[in-house]
């Protein structure tokens, strides 16, 4: 149709007249071989913006072409072999194509979409009917000739359509409810309606209509329709419609009726009285129905007992065996996919250690493959996850999304360590040797590490990068489980020490570093090769803090950061203030000796001595600095004499960090006494 159209406008130069004589003969060409290769359709159409109408009706009773004249009249006449109208059979005065339901579902969509139409009532012969129709994907114009004789050309907006009547659904749902019915089904009864319950079609002669034309709705049919009804309304899948709009519905704006209804409704099957209800919905393009199909059977045990003798007996026999049979089939398939769900239940948390291997599922080919495929995606994980963060890899499980280069901005704390001269004990050392101290070594750092929040960033050697908070799992006091893990691995370490001793192992010991603060962390790499780290300042300031134990012969070092959100729970003391090489500003290096809960009254005189002196420092009181550090000495060795060797836990004076400070001290005093200005901050040049 839509070529046949496109060929007179564009190849034959056709325009529109105000002649509708000549439009509807030219559509009428194109129509008549199309027709007749539809039959489903009752009626082609045509209607354009300049009320253009004619249509062709070839269906079982009618064979007739419509046109409408320059008074707006439609004549339906019978027809020649050429389809010029012969005899009028039937008119309809004051005709406006563009107010049809057809013409406005076809301005809606343009050709090759289409639009179905509301339902509506087929004057002509007195039946429901809806349409499809489309705009064409083209335009044609008009000359239109001002009384002054002034021409104008005006495009011209073509509609086309097919035409249904829906009259002939309800033979086709008794010849297909026919065909479905068996033994145990007493009647199967289909009611197709619009979503405000008007009827469209049944397969028991429910009128559609009544004598004044007013459409029927579902509730007004049967007892059991009228309940179903009731209960589709509640469930929100009809619109609820009074009586006193059955014949104005088609003026209820199609938003209001789809902002009534829930588009998650529960389309489940549902019993009334002793009838089977299941509901369906056909959409597309405009349609909206349900289907509503009442099924009321006798019930298998009836249809068995009103059997002959010989078939209710064989049933009896085969229904006992096969109830048999089906227990024990169904309990041994049901145990066997509940242990593979169980198991891959396992692996989506990461519990892969738990995952054992059954006997049983081998008795079946399919669950012994999806056991074996289990055991190997298990295998793979398990290793997957000696290499990765644990965090990453029940991540990357729990979402299913594929890992992506990136990083994101998070707070988190950083734990560097490192064995103290690992050179000298590399060389000193057999490879089995070294082998068994690192593995001690890492066990110690890593399960101190995860038992506190934390993950293992990296092994760098003989060192171990570690993070506290990361953006996949957020640790709201990272900073304290940080310090605490740091401080429990100098310990598990020292613990270590008896047991090297007696196996005449090397003595380990190890230096921490400790920093807090903002970093960037995700995955960086190339395209086909990933890695999940941390860097920044705050990452650098953590490492070059363990490198700085070495100078102060300290085993364990914080920044500030850290520093002052620990201080309370922990025995921090002042080290110094260095100036790291590419930094403008000092950073306050504290060492921790222990737990706020096990401090001694030397420990806490000596930390807040160490706080005085850095405060001297930074103001520049370098006489003040001297005088606490000599405060120190001078109580320290009060201390050797008043207290028992294993009550006094450390010898102050032979603290390395204490000297530097009293050296730095004596210095700055002296430059300042010769007016010289002096950082009071030790500068580093190296990294």
């Amino acid at each position: 149709m839509r070529n046949g159209i496109l060929i007179q406008d564009h190849k034959l130069n056709f325009k529109l007249t105000n002649s509708y004589d000549d439009t509807c003969r030219r559509i009428r060409s194109v129509f008549g071989p199309s027709k007749s290769s539809f039959p489903s359709s009752s009626i082609f159409y045509y209607g354009n913006s300049i009320k253009n109408y004619c249509a062709i009706e070839k269906s079982v009773t009618r064979d007739t072409i419509q046109i409408r004249d320059d008074n707006a009249t439609v004549g339906i006449y019978s027809r020649d072999d050429f389809y010029e109208p012969i005899m009028l059979k039937q008119a309809s005065k004051n005709y406006d194509p563009t107010i049809r339901p057809w013409f406005k579902a076809g301005l809606s969509k343009t050709y090759p979409d289409y639009m179905w139409s509301p339902v509506f009532f087929n004057a002509f012969i007195g039946a429901t009917s809806l349409g499809a129709s489309t705009t064409l994907d083209f335009i044609n114009t008009q000359d239109y000739v001002y009384p002054n004789g002034t021409v104008e050309t005006r495009n011209v907006t073509q509609i086309v359509g097919a035409h249904f009547d829906l009259y002939n659904i309800d033979s086709s749902l008794v010849n297909v409810i026919e065909a479905n019915k068996d033994m145990q089904t007493i009647s199967i009864k289909v009611l197709i309606v619009e979503r405000h319950g008007l009827i469209i079609s049944s397969s028991f002669n429910a009128q559609t209509k009544d004598p004044s034309n007013v459409r029927n709705h579902i509730s007004n049919t049967t007892e059991v329709f009228s309940e179903v009804c009731t209960v589709l309304e509640d469930r929100k899948i009809l619109y609820h419609l009074p009586k006193s709009m059955w014949g104005t519905a088609t003026t209820i704006p199609t938003s209001t009726i789809k902002e009534s209804l829930d588009p998650n409704a529960d389309f489940s099957m549902f019993m009334v009285g002793n009838s089977k209800i299941t509901i369906h919905q056909i959409t597309d393009n405009g349609l909206d129905w349900i289907v509503v199909i009442v099924t009321e059977d006798y019930g298998f045990v009836k249809t068995i007992f009103t059997s002959s003798p010989a078939l209710l007996s064989v049933s009896i026999i085969l229904i006992i065996l096969g109830t048999l049979l089906m227990i024990v089939v169904t309990q041994f398939i049901t145990r066997s996919i509940w242990k593979v769900s169980r198991d891959m239940y396992k692996i989506s948390k990461l519990e892969v250690d738990t995952v054992k291997p059954s006997k049983v599922l081998k008795t079946m080919y399919e669950l012994d493959l999806l056991q074996t495929s289990i055991k190997t995606v298990k295998n793979g994980l398990h290793s997957f996850m000696k290499y990765i963060p644990k965090d990453i890899v029940r991540d990357i499980v729990r979402t299913g999304n594929a890992s992506k280069l990136g990083m994101a901005n998070a707070n988190s704390t950083v734990m560097f360590t490192d064995i103290a001269d690992f050179t000298s004990f590399s060389e000193s050392s057999s490879l089995s040797v070294l082998l068994k101290i690192l593995t001690e070594y890492f066990n110690i750092i890593t399960e101190t590490v995860e038992a506190h929040d934390g993950i293992i960033d990296k092994f760098i050697g003989d060192g171990t990068m570690s993070l506290f908070s990361n953006p996949l799992r957020v640790v709201q006091d990272h900073a304290y489980k940080g310090t605490r893990a740091a401080v429990l691995c100098l310990y598990k370490i020292d613990q270590l020490k008896s047991k090297c001793i007696k196996e005449n192992l090397p003595i380990v010991k190890i230096r921490v570093g400790v920093n807090t603060g903002n970093c960037m962390m995700g995955n960086i790499g190339s395209k086909d090769r990933f890695s999940f780290t941390a860097i920044g300042d705050t990452v650098n300031t953590a490492g070059r803090l363990e490198m700085l134990n070495k100078r102060y012969d300290t085993p364990i070092l914080i920044g500030n950061n850290t520093y002052e959100i620990v201080k309370n729970k922990f025995i921090c003391m002042y080290v110094d203030s260095v100036r790291l090489k590419g930094k403008s500003k000092p950073t306050e290096v504290y060492t921790v000796d222990g737990e706020i809960e096990d401090i001694t009254s030397s420990q806490k005189v000596v930390s807040d001595r160490l706080l005085r002196i850095r405060d001297a420092l930074f103001d520049k009181k370098y006489d003040t600095a001297v005088e606490e550090i000599e405060e120190i000495y001078r109580l320290n060795a009060q201390w050797k004499e008043t207290y028992k060797p294993e009550e006094l836990a450390i010898d102050y004076s032979s603290i390395k960090y204490i000297a530097e400070l009293k050296r730095r001290a004596q210095y700055l005093k002296s430059m300042a006494e010769k007016n010289c200005s002096e950082d009071y901050a030790l500068a580093l040049t190296e990294k």
